[in-house]
């Protein structure tokens, strides 16, 4: 099957283009991969088959696929409503229409996340700015409560020396307060 597929694309490569560069351009694939893709060297992928009935619209699917019927469309058939979705459904099966949408889907969500991911990572940059001013702030805070800590503990030292000077000079003063009462 899948060899019939292959001789079928080749045939809508020497109708529809010059080359198989040309061929590729028109349907929007790798020029590299395409050429391994005809001579066989490569695997035809299902890429390769959705964007030659993308490109052709007038292929008929059923014709590229099974090899069943006309290579071209009926007239009727190749009226192509556009569709809202990123890429356009191609196939007249229900499965391909929801693989359409399924990859849509996808890729609205990646870019979605894409888009999440490069706020998130501005956002984590902000805080790391923010983390390290915040540790430098607090590293500040607790040198200043370290030195006001410090001074605290020699002003009450001094405090206590003064108090002890003071209650000596208190004493003294009875001292000679009781003198003087005994001289008078």
């Amino acid at each position: 099957m899948k060899e019939g597929v292959l001789q079928r694309i080749i045939i809508i490569c020497q109708q529809r283009s010059d080359s198989e560069t040309q061929f590729a351009k028109m349907i929007g694939a790798n020029q590299k991969t395409i050429n391994q893709q005809l001579r066989g060297e490569r695997s035809l992928s299902f890429d390769t088959i959705l964007k030659t009935l993308s490109a052709f619209e007038d292929i008929s699917s059923e014709w590229l696929l099974r090899g069943e019927g006309d290579m071209i469309k009926p007239q009727h058939e190749q009226i192509v409503e556009p569709q809202p979705a990123l890429i356009s459904t191609a196939g007249d099966t229900p499965e391909a229409s929801i693989l359409y949408h399924i990859y849509n889907d996808t890729i609205n969500r990646m870019k979605e996340l894409v888009e999440e991911n490069t706020k998130l990572k501005m956002q984590v940059t902000e805080l790391s700015e923010g983390s390290e001013e915040l540790a430098k702030t607090l590293k500040s805070f607790h040198d200043s409560n370290k030195e006001l800590a410090d001074e605290n503990q020699q002003l009450r030292i001094e405090v206590m020396i003064k108090d002890s000077q003071l209650k000596e000079k208190e004493k003294s003063v009875l001292d000679y307060k009781e003198l003087l009462k005994k001289a008078i």
